[in-house]
């Protein structure tokens, strides 16, 4: 069976004897064990609505009934949850306050820890502006999608 890795840049099909013939065993490999892992999605997705509808219950309940800085158990006839203590959320309540004790420390060490949001810094800056702070580089994960041929 001749399988074929498309180059997008190029737009071109490279075949088996091109890329090597274990490549195109573990491209059709991969193919294989995604249709078999979409099947058993498939049939697990009604007992995974079960479980998050009892899930969301059960958190409800807790979250209700029990202080957030105290964990509780709930026991049944086999199984036994554990809720754990409601997550601590920080937020600075005053950057100014921040940026001066900061600065007591070591002058210039605020901004040393500064953090910009990318997306904030686009809304302000112009390209020619963005461009002399912000460095782009493809580094990031590629994408994959596996389309039957055949």
């Amino acid at each position: 069976m001749p399988v074929t890795v498309k180059q997008k840049q190029k737009h071109e099909l490279k075949s088996v004897a091109e890329v090597g013939v274990h490549l195109a065993e573990q491209v059709d490999q991969l193919g294989e064990l995604k249709d078999q892992i979409d099947k058993l999605n498939k049939k697990l997705e009604p007992l995974q609505e079960q479980f998050d509808s009892i899930k969301k219950e059960l958190m409800e309940w807790v979250n209700k009934n029990v202080p957030a800085d105290k964990k509780e158990q709930l026991v049944g006839e086999i199984y036994e949850a554990l809720f754990g203590m409601r997550s601590l959320k920080t937020e600075i309540t005053d950057k100014e306050k921040a940026f001066e004790l900061l600065n007591k420390i070591e002058p210039g060490l605020a901004m040393k820890l500064a953090k910009f949001n990318i997306t904030d810094l686009k809304a302000y800056l112009t390209p020619d502006e963005l461009s002399k702070c912000v460095k782009q580089e493809r580094t990031g994960h590629r994408t994959l999608k596996l389309k039957r041929i055949k």
